[in-house]
């Protein structure tokens, strides 16, 4: 006789479930870059097109804005694989400085291609579920000065709140950053067109000076001109027009022979005197000046074709 022994495996499986989402975050993808200008006017603004164009006035747009980027990622609801919830956000802004400039920001706006949004220049509302949102930021400055050339840099925070349905207690909230920048360049350069030249001299035991005016009027002191011309030293500038440019002449240079003696010369002056207010347009501005100085002979001064160079500075 066969016994039949059957046998039966039992498995027990422990299922665990959790309520709530997976964590939802908000990064930066793109600075807001107001652009690169060249500034005109001392009383400047950038605003923003709804095509993500800006618009300048007092400015020479070298290089266009670039609008700010953030973006949320809501990676889908623990319970719902992959699947999300309507959530609503909440955002706002906080305000801005930039250091080095008087520059104000105003009119920050929030754009989305993926969800309407809702608000004002500081506050704003939508709804989303979305894996991924993606929102662009512009805002209007107001340029109060003229600003130095280089770079300024600040940041623009915006605090952020993400619930879900009504019957769900649990939200998100958090904060993010983002870096904002606007570059001038400068637009000023200055350039001889004529050399500075007192002639040729004939010299006395007592040494003597000749003062060579900006107009290339002559006068000689103690020393004898030789029937040479002279010239005064005449510069052209490029820059901005409507700025008034600031010239510094030096004080005293050297000019050497071919021996390696040396001669002084001193009191420069240019027939604007320190300032120069350029005409032209835009950035086509233009003005020139011409400078003179006073040659110093002393009674030892050995004989030779003397040259050397000064300098002149122009500024803003």
């Amino acid at each position: 006789m066969f016994r039949r022994c059957v046998c039966f495996l039992v498995f027990i499986t422990c299922f665990k479930a959790s309520v709530g989402w997976a964590e939802i975050t908000v990064s930066k993808t793109q600075d807001l870059s107001f652009g690169t200008y060249i500034q005109l006017s001392d009383n400047a603004s950038i605003s923003w097109q709804d095509a993500g164009d800006c618009v300048v006035s007092g400015l020479y747009k070298q290089a266009t804005c670039q609008l700010g980027m953030l973006q949320i990622n809501d990676p889908g609801d623990w319970w719902q694989i992959g699947g999300r919830y309507e959530k609503v956000y909440h955002f706002t802004s906080g305000t801005v400085t930039f250091n080095g400039c008087l520059i104000t920001v105003s009119n920050i706006y929030l754009h989305s291609n993926d969800v309407e949004i809702d608000g004002n220049v500081s506050e704003w509302n939508f709804r989303s579920s979305n894996e991924y949102t993606n929102l662009s930021i512009s805002a209007d400055i107001q340029i109060s000065e003229n600003c130095e050339p280089g770079t300024y840099t600040s940041s623009l925070s915006f605090s952020w709140i993400a619930r879900g349905p009504a019957d769900i207690a649990h939200y998100d909230s958090g904060t993010v950053s983002l870096p904002l920048s606007i570059t001038f360049n400068s637009r000023l350069s200055v350039n001889q067109t004529q050399e500075m030249d007192f002639g040729s001299i004939v010299k006395n035991d007592t040494g003597g000076t000749v003062v060579l005016s900006p107009t290339n009027q002559v006068a000689y002191n103690g020393v004898y001109a030789a029937n040479s011309a002279t010239s005064e030293g005449i510069f052209a500038v490029d820059g901005i027009a409507g700025r008034t440019v600031y010239i510094t002449l030096p004080s005293e240079v050297l000019l050497y022979n071919e021996n390696n003696s040396t001669l002084s010369v001193n009191n420069f002056v240019s027939n604007v005197g320190n300032s120069l207010t350029l005409g032209g347009t835009d950035i086509s501005g233009n003005g020139s000046f011409n400078v003179g100085a006073t040659l110093n002979i002393p009674p030892n001064a050995t004989e030779g074709n003397y040259s050397g160079t000064y300098t002149v500075t122009v500024s803003y």
